[in-house]
């Protein structure tokens, strides 16, 4: 790709693509970048990165200074604290520091107390709540939250306070209701690097019922070793607070399993359903079901067959949509599931495979016949 054809690219990504839609309007987004864009994280970084370079030079550059994201640590002379800053908020209106200045010789930093002790610095951790053990998760995983929470603390603080922080961790953990028999009183241990390459492993993620999640997760490491589940929750912030996103409307949808009725003809009624999935706009996907009929191209869809062979009606009009997934091998699935699911489906029987057969394919990224 040429200079010029990325930086055109980068143009369009970065000024000409920030648009939203509330109530029926589009507005476009004129300074910074949107939150939930991939592309913003990066562009906060180099931003920050460009900022730096530009405004922390010279005989008063701060003896040390590090950054993680917009979070900034620097040692340097008191005097130069406020010059830092203003020289920081000269750069560009929309971007403004505050400064958070020292108590007793310390302060915390990410999580991390760091404190000046003589000539050196000293650092420990800082308290804080996890997973309740009495929550809905898997056992290996509060399993986890417990061992990573030792990790953490042994990893980022000194070796004079380990003793006093055993105490701590067993005590946050008896706060979050976790046993006496399964917490953790281990010292942190460097991870080994083996050296030997992973097996290559494909991902997938289900939702979490408790007893009934691990038991298939127990049965898919059986039947494909090559797939690794993860368990989610179905109870997000997202699905407990209110959404104010204006609603796309139906035809101009993507990434959808649909249902067309029939609805027979003069003569005969009709109970039998599509099911079908597509990437691109219902609407686009339903002009094509149209065509084919109209074309009598039997041999494409199911829909199609059924319709010009027996002279019936699909209801176009009220096509329901069963489900919204963007991942390709996972829309394939529950395309599969509501058409085993649904007795009165014309799907054709190649389309009602084996609902085992079809995931294990799925799983190993490879679309169904």
């Amino acid at each position: 790709m040429s200079q010029a054809k990325f930086l055109e690219m980068l143009d369009f990504c970065l000024k000409e693509n920030n648009y939203l839609q509330y109530k029926d309007s589009l507005y476009k987004q004129f300074h910074g970048m949107p939150m939930g864009n991939p592309l913003s994280p990066t562009i906060a970084d180099l931003v920050l990165d460009n900022l730096l370079d530009e405004k922390i030079k010279g005989e008063n550059k701060p003896k040390c200074i590090v950054k993680y994201v917009d979070d900034i640590f620097a040692i340097t002379k008191i005097g130069e604290v406020d010059n830092i800053l203003r020289s920081l908020n000269d750069y560009h209106e929309k971007i403004q520091f505050t400064v958070e200045k020292e108590t007793n010789k310390a302060i915390t930093f990410l999580g991390v107390k760091i404190a000046r002790v003589e000539d050196r610095l000293s650092f420990d951790t800082a308290s804080g709540r996890l997973v309740n053990y009495r929550s809905n998760q898997a056992n290996h995983i509060l399993i986890n939250t417990a061992s990573n929470l030792v990790h953490k603390v042994f990893a980022l603080s000194d070796r004079e306070f380990h003793s006093a922080n055993e105490k701590k961790v067993t005590q946050i953990l008896l706060d979050n209701g976790y046993p006496i028999n399964i917490i953790i009183r281990q010292k942190y241990k460097a991870p080994i690097d083996s050296g030997m390459e992973r097996e290559r492993c494909v991902y997938r993620s289900i939702v979490y019922v408790p007893k009934l999640s691990e038991n298939f997760k127990e049965i898919v490491k059986k039947k494909v070793e090559s797939v690794s589940l993860a368990y989610k929750s179905t109870k997000t912030l997202a699905s407990l607070l209110s959404n104010m996103k204006t609603k796309t409307e139906k035809d101009k949808r993507t990434d959808v399993v649909y249902k067309i009725n029939c609805l027979g003809n003069a003569e005969e009624n009709c109970n039998q359903c599509y099911v079908g999935t597509t990437k691109q706009l219902l609407r686009q996907r339903i002009s094509n079901h149209k065509s084919d009929i109209n074309q009598k191209s039997t041999g494409k869809t199911a829909l199609a067959y059924h319709s010009v062979e027996r002279g019936h009606k699909p209801d176009f009009d009220g096509v329901e949509i069963l489900e919204t997934e963007r991942h390709t091998s996972k829309r394939y699935t529950l395309e599969t599931l509501h058409i085993i699911n649904n007795k009165n489906n014309m799907n054709r029987k190649q389309d009602t495979q084996n609902i085992s057969s079809v995931y294990c394919s799925l799983v190993k990224g490879k679309k169904p016949d």
